[in-house]
């Protein structure tokens, strides 16, 4: 039986990502015929262990060892991770012993490319698939100021030689990729997708006049474009509330947002909810009326896709490439343009009070089926 690994580096596995693409990835191979594996810093969740996949852990989860996004000085957490040895002779044991026919890096790490080559040198006889998955809408790279692009154009030459291919999630980073003349024709897409179960399992129930945002609370998640619009409307239609649910990550910035929600006296109908578990989140989705997501910036939002599958009328920012998503029917608004938002958001809740819009789940592609692309794409090398 061939075997497909999946490496996220750091990752503390916990049960909230069972039903993301850290796990689903290697549930579609699975359930494409692999024997499948997946390497983490820690595996906490004792659900994800009961399905079938191989789990490796190499005892790291600190973060400090990871670039974050919106991070403005980068050099530091990328001198740490190409400096951390013990992380490379972890990944690479794993590597020797299990000897994967097609191998996926869930970042772009130094270090990662260094493990990567050190195996195809080892085992240069073995037909092994390396597999680049950036986690980016292209839009950072569009932006960089050039001697930033120019770095990351250069450290791209080595990415190019060492994946055979390289997977980017949307059409947007597909075009701003394509700019990089190494990654050639190593460039498919491959979108993330949700798991059926997670939403076949779910029953639908009576729609609250209820507005959500699933997002951790993070300043480039800009929630407070959504609180100001919110506010904006909200003697229009009394009887709506806003439900922010995510965890809190960066208090300083949740200290504001609650400021703001104070300003506009709306304590009682902008709440936070905090972290949800599976359940509780999957029935926010089949219960809340309109979805919002104004971020910034985003990789590929798996909360919009959530919420596009559960039926919402889902409104967002063009971040993570929300284009792609125009064909489910959502609807986009420029960033930190309230009076649009607003607007859209009326036009929403219009709709729904007179029964035009229909809560319709949508079906998306499996990651079985996404999988057996990215075996069709290895195998035509």
């Amino acid at each position: 039986m061939p075997k497909f690994m999946l490496y996220i580096p750091y990752l503390n596995f916990e049960e909230s990502h069972i039903n993301k693409a850290t796990s689903s990835i290697p549930l579609g191979f699975r359930d494409a015929g692999y024997e499948s594996h997946i390497i983490v810093g820690v595996m906490e969740s004792k659900n994800y262990k009961k399905l079938g996949i191989n789990v490796h852990e190499t005892g790291n989860s600190d973060i400090k060892y990871l670039v974050q996004r919106g991070d403005r000085l980068r050099l530091i957490p990328r001198l740490r991770n190409f400096m951390d040895f013990n992380e490379f002779a972890k990944v690479y044991k794993i590597l020797i012993r299990e000897k994967p026919d097609i191998f996926m890096a869930y970042n772009n790490s130094i270090l990662t490319g260094f493990i990567v080559l050190a195996y195809r040198i080892r085992f240069n006889r073995h037909k092994a698939h390396p597999i680049l998955k950036l986690d980016s809408d292209g839009s950072e790279f569009v932006n960089m100021v050039s001697f930033r692009k120019s770095l990351f154009e250069i450290s791209s030459s080595s990415l190019s030689i060492v994946f055979d291919r390289i997977i980017v999630e949307s059409s947007c980073g597909l075009r701003a990729f394509s700019n990089i003349p190494v990654f050639g024709k190593k460039l498919i897409t491959v979108p993330n997708s949700i798991s059926h179960e997670y939403m076949e399992d779910s029953v639908e129930m009576e729609r609250k006049k209820n507005i959500i945002t699933v997002s951790r609370i993070a300043k480039e998640k800009n929630i407070e474009m959504l609180i100001e619009t919110f506010a904006a409307i909200a003697m229009k239609f009394p009887d709506w509330n806003l439900e922010i649910i995510g965890p809190i990550t960066d208090e300083q910035y949740y200290g504001s947002l609650k400021n703001l929600v104070k300003k506009y006296g709306m304590e009682k109908r902008i709440l936070f909810t905090g972290a949800v578990n599976t359940d509780q989140l999957r029935d926010k989705y089949s219960t809340s009326s309109i979805f919002c997501l104004f971020s910034l910036n985003e990789g590929f939002p798996i909360a919009r896709l959530e919420a596009i599958a559960s039926g919402m009328y889902v409104i967002s920012t063009g971040a993570g490439c929300a284009s792609d998503s125009l064909k489910y029917g959502i609807h986009i608004v420029p960033d930190n343009n309230i009076e649009i938002a607003a607007e859209e958001i009326s036009n929403g809740i219009r709709s729904i009070e007179n029964h035009e819009y229909i809560f319709e789940r949508k079906k998306m592609l499996s990651y079985k089926e996404l999988a057996l692309k990215i075996i069709d794409e290895v195998n035509n090398d």
